[in-house]
This record gives C-alpha cells, structure tokens and sequence, in this order.
C-alpha cells in the first residue's frame, strides 16, 4: 500500500515538473528567447528513451504499444536532441489519453525530402481506435489559451508548445 501510496506521489510530481518545464520554454518561445541546440545526437537513443518512459504508461492503460526505427534511416543527425525526445514523449501522451483499449505505434524514418546539408526524418505517432470527433481534431492544433477551464490545459500547452517547437526546427506537426 505504501509502495503505491509514494508510486502515486512520484508520478504526481514527474507530471506536474513536466508542465512546468512546458510553462518556461513557452514563455521563453513567446519571448523570442528560445534557443535551439545544435549537436550530433543518436537517433536510436532518443527513440529508444521515448519508448522506454511511455512503456509504462501504456501497460498502465492497458493500450498495445510498439515503436521501431524503419530500416536505412540515419542514426547520426545533428539537431535538438532533448526537443526532440520532448515533443514525441507529449505526443505520445496525447496519444495515450485520447486512446481507448487499443494500440499506438511509433514509427521513425526518413522522408524523400533532402538537401545538401540537410534530411527530414518523420515521426509517426498512429493511434488505432482514436476516439475523438472532427471537431476536437480540428481543435487539438489550435493555440494554447490562458483563460477558460483547466480541463486538459496541460495537454493543450504541450501540444501548442509542441508545435512551436517543430516549427524552430523547421518542421511541421500534424494530425
């Protein structure tokens, strides 16, 4: 009872850390401060932490979950690695929560797009059995606002933050 009791507790504070990090690098984006890394990172590495910390959470909700890198995509990139691993972890929350007794896959790969100097990785987050309306797909991207209800404000913020922070990258999140 006591192992759950101080479970609860860590999870708790874990999620609520998680929210005040997404209030700071909000305000430092709409600030103009935000500044993004620029370091050799292992793709693998990354994926391979997002599927880690959201295995949990998946057994917990009794959801299917898988995540694979498809083959020929390039490991070795240079970018934001802890942006990176932040916005799939809240995608993947978001996938979670809208998600009702079936499975979420992570798929990894590189795009036809490329430069010289540059390449587009894609990361999938496919939900099967998504139970949302049109109407609260089309709302999902929209702007985070202060004001209102706190229901959901913190899926919300990450999901605008999110956003926010594929956009420095020069990407594009969708649904």
């Amino acid at each position: 009872n006591q192992h759950h009791l101080v479970s609860s507790i860590n999870k708790s504070a874990k999620s609520l850390l998680n929210v005040i990090n997404d209030l700071m690098d909000y305000s430092k984006i709409e600030s103009g401060k935000m500044d993004l890394e620029s370091k050799t990172f292992n793709l693998e590495r990354i994926i391979d932490d997002c599927i880690t910390i959201s295995a949990l959470k998946a057994i917990e909700l009794k959801l299917n979950f898988a995540g694979y890198i498809k083959p020929n995509t390039p490991l070795q990139l240079k970018g934001d690695a802890p942006k990176i691993r932040q916005v799939t972890i809240n995608l993947l929350n978001n996938a979670f929560s809208l998600s009702r007794g079936c499975s979420v896959l992570l798929d990894v790969f590189q795009t036809e797009k490329s430069t010289i100097n540059s390449i587009e990785i894609r990361i999938e987050i496919i939900s099967k059995g998504l139970v949302i309306s049109d109407q609260e797909r089309d709302r999902l991207l929209q702007p985070f606002h202060e004001e209102g209800s706190i229901k959901n404000k913190g899926q919300e913020l990450g999901l605008t933050l999110s956003q926010q922070l594929v956009e420095l990258m020069q990407g594009d999140l969708g649904i």
